[in-house]
């Protein structure tokens, strides 16, 4: 495509488009640039309206300066099942580890029902075994220590390791089982009557995208903004150098064979927001009146 015509308030206007290369690493940062909201961008919890709280989750991967932080929000939603209306702030949210989202919707609507969400929306993959991948779930071994050694997360990780380990001993690139092997079909019923609102923006990706998953799975749950960022049914890339060190190869181990969500497809808000998204405060007043908040 070399042009594009477009008709505003009747006048009709072509375009040349100048096509230009952009690597990954610049279109990213040009990507998130748009994403910088003003106001709180650590974790934090305040009131919003007359009975709702706002909620901000810039990320699902809190250095150690901030666990108190993610923490503190965790404990405080526990006594908003009271609340009309929890809005999630999650723009400029580029992922981390799924389990800060569930612990975050868990603390409000009750870890049950968000386990029996969360394992209903869970796809069934295989993974490729390699020395990468096993010093990669090593690596996350140590972080689910945060969740707690008794925690459904830490033993699933470990489980990972073992069969990853197995894996090795029989061939190198041997397929194993990432997740169950089938649906929770079992309806727990969800006794909060707070309803969610998900603030999403095109920087919402990976981790968040699982967050927004679960979000919309709950009754009443809305998402507004923007459209997400995506993701593809090949996950956990690996890089290796070619043998010329002129460039490297990028592969996936993992394949998603199950997921609800397809390959490449964004969330799409239910309530779209054409102002300036990264302006906090006229975007509260927008939900506040879009909403009767």
């Amino acid at each position: 495509m070399q042009k594009c015509t477009f008709s505003i308030n009747g006048i009709i206007e072509t375009i040349e488009i100048a096509w230009r290369p952009i690597d990954n690493e610049t279109f990213t940062q040009n990507r998130m640039a748009q994403s910088n909201p003003t106001g709180c961008n650590s974790f934090c919890i305040e009131e919003f309206g007359k009975n709702s709280i706002w909620v901000r989750l810039p990320h699902f991967f809190p250095t150690d300066n901030e666990l108190n932080d993610i923490r503190a929000v965790i404990k405080k939603l526990a006594s908003c099942k009271d609340k009309d209306r929890v809005i999630f702030d999650i723009r400029g949210n580029c992922g981390g580890n799924d389990n800060w989202g569930e612990r975050v919707l868990a603390s409000l609507y009750g870890k049950k029902y968000i386990d029996n969400l969360s394992a209903a929306n869970t796809s069934v993959g295989e993974m490729c075994a390699t020395k990468e991948l096993l010093k990669k779930y090593e690596f996350f071994s140590k972080k689910e220590k945060l969740f707690g050694k008794e925690s459904a997360s830490y033993k699933e990780t470990k489980k990972t390791i073992e069969q990853i380990k197995k894996a090795l001993q029989l061939s190198p690139m041997s397929l194993i089982p990432d997740g169950d092997s089938h649906r929770i079909t079992e309806v727990i019923e969800n006794e909060i009557c707070t309803k969610s609102i998900v603030i999403t923006d095109y920087a919402c990706v990976s981790a968040a995208l699982s967050f927004i998953d679960l979000i919309k799975t709950i009754p009443g749950s809305k998402q507004v903004g923007l459209p997400t960022f995506t993701d593809t049914i090949y996950n956990d890339a690996h890089f290796v150098s070619l043998p010329s060190n002129n460039a490297k190869l990028m592969y996936p181990t993992k394949l998603y064979t199950d997921q609800i969500r397809k390959n490449n497809e964004p969330h799409i808000p239910d309530v779209r927001y054409n102002g300036n998204i990264c302006n906090t405060d006229k975007l509260k007043k927008w939900i506040q009146e879009q909403f009767s908040i």
